[in-house]
């Protein structure tokens, strides 16, 4: 192996090792260079609770993209997210995961047959890390439509719900709660606006399309009726943080 390797001519040489050191720098190293760069979270006391949240993990589809490479793209886009997905569990260790939303790239235009293969697909690179953790699901424009001109499909709404058991309210802890509020269809969760008589819960809402980007009836709606203590939301590539000091966001009439 040694002697046919010196036999090789001066260019091979030089590519041969140069594409071993790219793979392994891009397949491996690259990864584990950025893990190390992540935060390191404690708990400040024994009842915290850990969440991860995922924004839009949008596994490929089979329908729009049907150039002859697609099943090694979706392969290789399928073995990055569980890769990945895995080593930020590994590191979070959390107890509550939550998916934002878009959790397929096509499951909007999926027909049964194909949403059922996402969803094979989906669970086998975002499983559930233990029998303890807390999975929560949140629809988005590509799972059940809405996107541009799209509308929203109540049987693509009905799929979503049958196949990832979607809650309006997930209760974490007698303290602490989680609501999915859904501005694509405008759907809030039933009979879950806070009591003004006992103590309150943390309240965490979770959407897929951000809920304060629009000052409109919709907006005034949520904050009011379930008074939310922070509220995560996907969709938007561009990573944005808004603090608000609010007391009510009824609006005045002059």
């Amino acid at each position: 192996m040694k002697r046919s390797f010196c036999r090789l001519p001066l260019f091979w040489k030089i590519y041969l090792p140069t594409l071993a050191g790219l793979i392994l720098y891009n397949e491996y190293l690259i990864h584990l260079y950025h893990s190390f760069q992540w935060a390191d979270l404690q708990c400040e006391t024994d009842s915290c609770v850990k969440i991860l949240l995922v924004a839009d993990p949008q596994i490929l589809g089979n329908t729009f993209d049907r150039k002859l490479y697609w099943p090694l793209a979706n392969f290789d886009s399928d073995r990055h997210l569980k890769r990945t997905y895995k080593r930020v569990v590994q590191h979070t260790a959390p107890d509550v995961i939550c998916f934002l939303g878009d959790l397929m790239d096509e499951g909007s235009v999926a027909n049964d047959v194909q949403f059922a293969d996402y969803f094979t697909r989906f669970v086998n690179i975002f499983s559930q890390p233990t029998a303890n953790t807390i999975m929560v699901y949140v629809p988005g424009d590509n799972d059940i439509g809405g996107e541009g001109l799209e509308t929203v499909k109540s049987d693509r709404v009905l799929r979503f719900k049958q196949y990832f058991n979607e809650q309006d309210e997930t209760p974490i802890e007698p303290t602490l709660r989680f609501l999915n509020v859904n501005r694509i269809s405008m759907t809030l969760p039933l009979n879950n606006a806070p009591s003004t008589e006992e103590r309150q819960p943390y309240t965490v809402l979770l959407s897929h399309m951000p809920i304060l980007r629009w000052a409109d009836p919709f907006t005034y709606k949520v904050v009011d009726d379930f008074q939310p203590s922070v509220i995560f939301s996907a969709h938007d590539t561009n990573p944005s943080t808004l603090r608000h000091i609010v007391i009510s966001l009824h609006r005045c009439h002059l």
